[in-house]
């Protein structure tokens, strides 16, 4: 890899971070406390201003000059991927981590995937579990990933990108320089594809642990443009299959199902309130049904999905008047002794 630039004191940090931001000052300095929040210490953040305008600027300014880790990139709005190659050469730890400017990492992220990774050789880039949620940082429900490299690999050749949470991921920097990183074409799916890349060179994996806050707005890109994602997500896959010598399947993957256009604002706040109602999240499910209540000026579809979610079972008050109701029933239901005999 040529010769790694130094800090002043000549050391080289552990992991190298990079997070592209784009008008979030909403959240990104919540982003950059969990990293500096971090249990293990030696990490450089390399933070790449996308042409922002909203006042990100000045809040990533701030954190910069208190922190002699963080390395602030001032650029014109070109994209995160051009961002994500920039600090692929920027760089200087041998492992490489995503951080989206809207999550937040729990504090023994790092640790944990430094240290399976040094357990692993073979191992070119880890993941975890993550918990999603909303951008008032309400749960939604726990994203549970595949932890086997066979099963991750299965999951990505069907589009499945939440097989390894791309802003929870961190790799051997070494190895996504030699698959050549990112593909700018690809920008939307970009994290499927260098990952079907990777899992030609080396083993992919996850950790069964939540490290991090996974946020879901209607301005992320799991949420918007999902038509551009798929046709981005179908080139990616077009050559991870021409790669490994497969014939194209007989149906479109899954995830290509799924996505036939953009979904609309209503479509996408009822999916997560059926998430957060399945995930038990009942409090989260109620905020978001009164939203669509109004959203919608009060349609029946959405009248249905606010009284299911105030009905919940498991809403505790709800359960255990529900409880409590069948104690009583049964007994009453309780048969009487026929006439004449003994009580």
């Amino acid at each position: 890899m040529g010769d790694v630039p130094r800090d002043r004191s000549g050391a080289i940090p552990t992991v190298s971070v990079v997070m592209p931001v784009h008008n979030a000052r909403r959240y990104v300095a919540r982003a950059i406390r969990s990293v500096r929040w971090q249990t293990l210490r030696d990490w450089e953040l390399l933070i790449f201003d996308d042409g922002s305008s909203d006042g990100t600027r000045d809040v990533i300014r701030r954190y910069a000059s208190r922190d002699a880790r963080i390395r602030l990139f001032l650029n014109e709005h070109l994209g995160y991927v051009t961002w994500l190659n920039e600090g692929l050469r920027q760089a200087r730890g041998a492992l490489w981590a995503r951080m989206d400017a809207d999550d937040v990492a729990l504090p023994h992220r790092f640790e944990k995937q430094v240290a399976y990774l040094r357990q692993h050789p073979n191992c070119v880039v880890v993941g975890t579990d993550a918990m999603q949620v909303d951008a008032a940082g309400w749960p939604m429900g726990r994203l549970r990933v595949p932890l086997a490299h066979e099963e991750i690999e299965a999951s990505l050749l069907e589009g499945l990108g939440e097989a390894l949470c791309h802003p929870a991921a961190m790799f051997r920097r070494d190895a996504l320089v030699s698959v050549g990183g990112y593909r700018k074409d690809c920008e939307l799916a970009e994290d499927v594809d260098v990952y079907l890349r990777l899992a030609e060179v080396g083993r992919l994996a996850n950790l069964p642990d939540v490290l991090l806050r996974y946020r879901r707005h209607f301005t992320s890109v799991t949420a918007s443009r999902q038509t551009k994602h798929g046709e981005a997500l179908r080139l990616g896959l077009q050559s991870a299959y021409r790669r490994r010598g497969l014939p194209p399947p007989a149906e479109e993957p899954l995830r290509l199902r799924r996505q036939v256009r953009d979904a609309t604002r209503q479509e996408i706040r009822r999916y997560w309130i059926e998430q957060a109602l399945q995930a038990g999240y009942v409090w989260t499910a109620r905020k978001h049904a009164l939203w669509l209540v109004v959203e919608s000026r009060g349609s029946r579809a959405a009248l249905h999905l606010l009284r299911s979610a105030l009905l919940s079972e498991r809403a505790p008050v709800v359960a255990w008047l529900k409880r409590l109701r069948r104690r009583l029933l049964g007994a009453r239901s309780v048969t009487p002794p026929a006439t004449g005999q003994r009580t």
